[in-house]
């Protein structure tokens, strides 16, 4: 473990990452499900449309009662970049001088993703075959042959390279991008992460904004050529892990006047392609700012909740994806606000159900295994 470091102005404590890990997961989870089923706008996620946040505002102007649908989906996959921040700050806390020992250190994070996937991957395949040849009668011999297509994908992400071929962006379920992320971050970490934490403060501040710097030329340089969007990499988000590596060293203390400016530079991004390689550090502020406040003030029924969301938030992020049909489909036939948010609340129950199991198993298996 690294030294608290005297000058720290905020700590994050241990209980407070899981919460935030809490409070990110569950913004992913019904960001996930109501983006599929809200038609009037999308999320300025992985590529840029300001026709999305105008559509956004026009329509919680006109119907308040759809507001939270327009929330979640284009708000809720920034809890992604929580899940990037805690990252990047876990591993100045926990793994300082994994420089030192880099294949050790690498293959010691993949092994405590891989179990958890590949139970993912087995429930995924049962969920598929029993929703597609019982429900929607897809015959067998059709079915087998798309999962013999769809196992590839499978292979690429497990491999930690889906991300980085040309033309692949989202694999067959969509958060599962997160994993060849994770995956190339741990590389990174293990080859540069000593010397990144060694780095001053202005250093790491002139990292970060060469991050957003890269973020304005890689669409020109790299999508339009390769067909490669860099969003879906670690290097299209270093503002993000530059600011858990700050925050993990030298502490920091994100003020009321600095939130409300990246509040401003936000909705600019969301307006404008030039302010857009903003969008996510951004975000990510105001993000910290608003859940540090909820987590100080939550009731302790709502503090437990938040707490199991966060120890199981990883299987609960891999399951919620393909769960989400019979929950979507519901929804999508009686068209009503509160059978949406009824749907919503039993997919999450019932994922993480799913992904405690999962989290479980993937325990037991890992300490058979030692």
């Amino acid at each position: 473990m690294t030294q608290t470091p005297a000058n720290r102005f905020f700590n994050i404590k241990l209980h407070d990452t899981t919460l935030l890990k809490g409070w990110a997961i569950l913004l992913i989870v019904l960001h996930n499900f109501f983006h599929l089923l809200y038609k009037v706008t999308k999320e300025n996620e992985m590529s840029f449309d300001p026709q999305r946040f105008i559509a956004l505002t026009t329509e919680t102007l006109s119907n308040p009662a759809e507001w939270a649908h327009g929330f979640f989906t284009y708000f809720g996959h920034f809890g992604v970049q929580v899940f990037i921040f805690l990252s990047a700050y876990g591993m100045v806390m926990s793994h300082a001088n994994a420089s030192s020992h880099k294949i050790d250190f690498f293959w010691s994070r993949l092994k405590k993703i891989y179990p958890t996937f590949f139970i993912v991957v087995l429930i995924w395949l049962g969920m598929k075959f029993a929703w597609d040849i019982g429900l929607d009668g897809v015959s067998l011999a059709d079915e087998l042959a798309y999962t013999q297509s769809r196992l590839l994908d499978v292979l690429k992400v497990a491999l930690g390279i889906h991300n980085m071929l040309p033309g692949h962006h989202y694999p067959m379920v969509g958060p599962w991008w997160f994993i060849p992320f994770i995956m190339q971050f741990y590389l990174l970490w293990a080859l540069f992460g000593t010397r990144i934490v060694s780095l001053s403060k202005n250093a790491m501040i002139g990292l970060g904004i060469a991050g957003v710097l890269f973020n304005y030329i890689a669409p020109l340089l790299i999508e339009s050529t390769l067909r490669i969007n860099m969003l879906f990499s670690p290097l299209g988000h270093v503002p993000e892990l530059m600011l858990g590596v700050y925050w993990a060293k030298y502490g920091l203390n994100i003020r009321p006047a600095a939130a409300a400016v990246a509040a401003l530079l936000f909705i600019a991004s969301s307006l404008s392609i030039f302010a857009w390689p903003l969008h996510h550090i951004t975000a990510l502020v105001v993000l910290l700012w608003l859940t540090f406040h909820l987590i100080r003030h939550c009731p302790g029924p709502y503090s437990r909740a938040l707490t199991i969301l966060g120890v199981y938030s990883l299987p609960l992020f891999l399951v919620n994806g393909f769960l989400r049909p019979p929950f979507l489909k519901i929804a999508r036939h009686f068209e009503v606000w509160y059978v949406d948010f009824l749907a919503a609340g039993v997919l999450l129950v019932f994922a993480l159900g799913v992904a405690i199991a999962v989290g479980k198993t993937a325990q037991f298996l890992t300490q058979r295994g030692r």
